[in-house]
């Protein structure tokens, strides 16, 4: 905003009459002194008095102008939420489903988001062998950093896995205490609740196999599931679903639509 402010100072600067005349002047008799002017090193200089005196008063009567133009930039920079940089923190260990790490992690980039890939190993290897190289290694992150989203993937052994790190504890302690959206898909919303993370009340779904284990919270049978900023899914079958969901509540349901129809995206109208 200082920046703008000084753009908008600028220009009105450069196209002032008075100011070019002034400028000139001081060029023509030395080619130091006018920028010398400008910049106000020889204020005891009348001539430079002179011209500070008239770039401020302009600047001055200018003000309301600036103030509302710079208001519409605020308002702007709100509903675009893109022009912000939205951080994804995704937890992985060796037994995660890839399906639901890797359709996340990728549809959420291709909206630019900037994913951060945390494994608990140098290598994870997923529930059905696929090997997946995380960007950072757990015992490397920084469990006090806040990101825009923390999301978990499922497969029963890497939620377990998981379950057994206590950096993840206060990893996803530290965002549900400061309201930051966490997601949980298939048997990770399991996590959420073996770490007592979870209000009894909590609306919640997760896949079939661990229903049981959630049942004394609210539970549902959606495909996803957002209360209280905890968003769940299903399993693997739902993984683009909860990606386009996770897109639309970080970016907005334009950048949404763009990243379907670049991937031609065609089950549904959502």
């Amino acid at each position: 905003m200082l920046g703008m402010i000084c753009i908008l100072f600028s220009n009105w600067i450069i196209w002032h009459p008075r100011v070019l005349r002034i400028f000139k002047t001081d060029i023509e008799s030395s080619q130091n002194d006018g920028f010398w002017i400008i910049v106000g090193l020889s204020a005891r200089n009348e001539r430079a008095r002179s011209l500070w005196k008239i770039l401020f008063d302009g600047f001055a009567s200018n003000l309301p102008l600036i103030l509302q133009f710079c208001n519409i930039i605020i308002k702007n920079f709100s509903k675009n939420n893109k022009t912000m940089i939205k951080n994804v923190l995704v937890l992985m260990a060796n037994g995660t489903e890839e399906i639901e790490a890797v359709v996340v992690i990728d549809l959420l980039r291709r909206a630019g988001a900037n994913v951060t890939v945390v494994g608990a190993n140098d290598i994870i290897n997923c529930s059905r062998d696929v090997r997946i190289l995380p960007d950072m290694p757990m015992h490397k992150l920084n469990e006090t950093k806040l990101y825009d989203l923390v999301y978990l993937p499922g497969g029963a052994k890497g939620v377990q896995n998981l379950i057994d790190i206590p950096k993840v504890y206060d990893v996803l302690v530290n965002h549900i205490t400061q309201k930051r959206p966490v997601a949980a898909i298939c048997a990770a919303p399991t996590i959420l609740s073996a770490l007592n993370l979870l209000k009894t009340t909590q609306k919640i779904t997760s896949h079939p196999s661990v229903k049981d284990e959630l049942i004394n919270y609210n539970y549902s049978d959606d495909t996803i599931v957002d209360d209280n900023n905890i968003i769940t899914s299903r399993g693997a079958g739902t993984a683009f679903e909860l990606a386009f969901y996770l897109i639309q509540k970080l970016f907005g349901r334009e950048e949404m639509e763009k990243v379907q129809q670049s991937i031609v995206w065609s089950r549904g109208n959502d």
